[in-house]
């Protein structure tokens, strides 16, 4: 037996198996919790998200509550990172989350994803075997296979929870998009023996030399080849930082991982055209 306040939404748990009853005139009573000891884990849920107030306290409430959401996925709130994250093997998953430093306490909080990552320790491996062939990076980036910002993907990436009443509903709709989004995103990544087929265009676009370095890592040099064809066929831009790029290794020099040009050194260095 709980007690809940009076605004919690019976409609806000989304298809759980169990039923929560909130009456006007059991308001102050006992309520009734149809379930067992994962059901009082969510009313704790409920109680941790509507009644938090700072904006670090919604943050992390929202973690833990779109966990839940997201468990038959493989996902876990992970508190340090401020991202809920899936093992697959060697692979690890991250949806990244974010608030706004404008939030006040009790007057405006708006938290979003700030972007996808996959990570990966077989790259990362290949990485630091192979420092000459691969583009220099930050060392706690070495097992970063791809990335993306979510706001590319979605004109939905953030969700207003300033009324405490109204959080249920929004952040349960809220992570049912989030999913629609991301868990295809890393589903596309996921097989390195088809990535040139499988991995978005936008991702081609902005993260090819990551996938051409994921692809080699695994041994698959034509995927390596064709990733750089679909990323050549983009346009113009990326065909005049492409020759800056192979030049920098004829040079003998080195290719930062963000750099534009990156994708050319690697198509050299790696003997891939």
């Amino acid at each position: 037996m709980r007690r809940l306040p009076r605004w919690v939404e019976v409609g806000a748990w989304l298809g759980w198996r169990c039923t929560v009853l909130v009456l006007p005139g059991l308001v102050g009573h006992s309520v009734s919790v149809v379930g067992s000891d994962e059901a009082a884990v969510r009313v704790d849920l409920v109680e941790l998200l509507v009644k938090a107030r700072l904006s670090r306290e919604v943050v992390q409430a929202t973690g833990k509550w779109v966990e839940r959401q997201w468990t038959a996925a493989g996902f876990s709130w992970v508190r340090s990172r401020k991202s809920w994250e899936r093992h697959r093997g060697e692979r690890r998953e991250q949806v990244e989350l974010s608030s706004s430093y404008r939030n006040r306490a009790g007057k405006r909080t708006k938290v979003w994803v700030a972007g996808l990552a996959v990570h990966d320790d077989q790259v990362k491996e290949w990485r630091e075997r192979h420092p000459e062939l691969s583009a220099k990076r930050p060392e706690g980036l070495a097992g970063l296979a791809c990335t993306t910002s979510f706001l590319d993907l979605t004109s939905r990436y953030w969700v207003e929870l300033s009324q405490p009443e109204s959080r249920l509903s929004r952040v349960g709709a809220w992570a049912e998009h989030v999913a629609e989004i991301a868990f295809p995103w890393f589903a596309s990544t996921i097989d390195p023996a088809r990535l040139a087929e499988t991995v978005p265009d936008r991702l081609v676009k902005g993260r090819a030399q990551h996938l051409v370095e994921l692809a080699v890592s695994r041994g698959e040099l034509d995927q390596a080849r064709l990733l750089i064809e679909r990323a050549l066929a983009v346009g113009p831009l990326v065909r005049g930082s492409f020759e800056e790029g192979r030049e920098l290794a004829r040079r003998g020099g080195r290719a930062d991982w963000q750099a534009p040009h990156a994708l050319g050194w690697s198509s050299l260095v790696l003997d891939l055209m």
